[in-house]
């Protein structure tokens, strides 16, 4: 039986939320890609997960065409109280701070984003969808790169691009060098109704064994809703996800006493807390994007939003060589890719990182310091904006 060979300008492999608005992206501007992805969309259904958009991204999602189909399920996030337990200093960002701006951020169940992403990706005519597959190995040569599946489908391309997470194989195959470390947390992540209207409120709450979360969602069953993601010690999250729900409410309204009637609205789930980046993201006719990447610690919610960064400074570049009729592939714009990525990359890193590990400790030293500074940056206002914007991702 002869061997089916497929033709594209550029391979993804991954077809999650960062790799399909990738795709996205590249098609709109002329530029035929493969999309192959392990999953089967029709399972969606079961990730009950939401993220935080960031405005920087809800404008990029205008542009291509996404937001009108997530707009009228997504929350906005209109201020962000940023403080530690028991401590009468913190930051706290309002929307008025930056009038010329809708929100801070939008919340927005991933099951929403990536159905619309499918429905579009699928519809879009140099887009081709392949599911339910992997990449079994791919020869990069000097004009283009072989792409083999695990069913022995060849796709020749000029680029293969790896946007399946943080276990990616495409960055294996590049042989690049990660650093990682674990965190000794566990997040547990969930959604609960309350009787509090939130306000469009979002809570960032510091405790000696991690941070807790609480972000405004639209009602359910005509109910405030919120989610949370609570990071605890591991044996602590462990102990915290055997209990009854009468338990684990109980225990959640102790430590969080600013809505009532807490219940819980989805499954909760627990996951472990590790971060890794990428010594380099280009090889070879190669580039990794998203988690394949960079993983970040949950804290502040930046994670997707640099992998959305990262397919938007991507395919522009791509879109411009592909205007010019220059090999997509060619290692020098691929470099001058990396090089102005990595600046927000380490800078999201050393963030999220920084956070964690000020506030993830029992120092009475570390506490006057760290609220001490919170006190002083919320009083002055450039600084604030300064940090706003950053969290915005402008």
């Amino acid at each position: 039986m002869s061997q089916t060979i497929l033709h594209t300008d550029v391979v993804i492999i991954g077809g999650g939320l960062v790799g399909a608005t990738f795709a996205l992206d590249l098609a709109r501007h002329g530029v035929r890609c493969i999309i192959v992805d392990k999953e089967n969309p029709d399972l969606f259904t079961t990730d009950e997960r939401v993220t935080a958009v960031s405005y920087g991204n809800r404008l990029y999602f205008e542009e291509l065409g996404v937001w009108e189909h997530l707009s009228p399920q997504a929350s906005s996030i209109q201020d962000i109280k940023f403080f530690e337990a028991d401590s009468p200093w913190g930051i706290f960002y309002h929307k008025k701070d930056i009038p010329w701006a809708e929100a801070l951020a939008y919340m927005v169940d991933n099951q929403l984003i990536r159905k619309t992403l499918k429905s579009l990706v699928q519809s879009h005519e140099n887009i081709t969808w392949i599911s339910g597959k992997t990449m079994d190995r791919s020869i990069q040569k000097p004009a283009g790169v072989d792409v083999t599946l695990d069913d022995e489908t060849m796709i020749s391309a000029k680029l293969l691009v790896g946007a399946e997470g943080r276990n990616s194989l495409v960055r294996d195959q590049m042989h690049v060098k990660t650093y990682d470390w674990s965190y000794p947390q566990h997040a547990i992540v969930f959604q609960i109704t309350h009787a509090e209207d939130h306000k469009q409120l979002a809570y960032e709450l510091f405790f000696p064994e991690g941070p807790l979360a609480v972000l405004p969602m639209l009602e359910k069953d005509g109910k405030p809703r919120s989610a949370v993601i609570w990071m605890r010690s591991v044996e602590s999250a462990q102990e915290l996800m055997a209990k009854d729900e009468s338990q684990f409410i109980q225990e959640l309204s102790s430590i969080f006493p600013y809505y009532h009637d807490l219940a819980l609205s989805s499954k909760r789930q627990c996951y472990p807390i590790s971060a890794k980046i990428a010594k380099n993201v280009v090889g070879q006719r190669s580039v990794i994007i998203g988690d394949a990447a960079h993983v970040v610690h949950p804290v502040a919610g930046q994670g997707v939003n640099v992998g959305w960064r990262d397919a938007k400074e991507l395919a522009a570049t791509l879109a411009r060589v592909h205007n010019l009729g220059i090999d997509l592939g060619m290692q020098t714009h691929l470099k001058d890719y990396e090089r102005s990525r990595m600046k927000d990359t380490l800078g999201v890193l050393a963030m999220t990182d920084g956070l964690t590990r000020l506030f993830s400790n029992n120092s009475r030293i570390l506490y006057w310091m760290r609220n001490t500074g919170l006190g002083i940056t919320n009083r002055i206002t450039p600084l604030k904006r300064f940090f706003m914007r950053k969290a915005m991702g402008l």
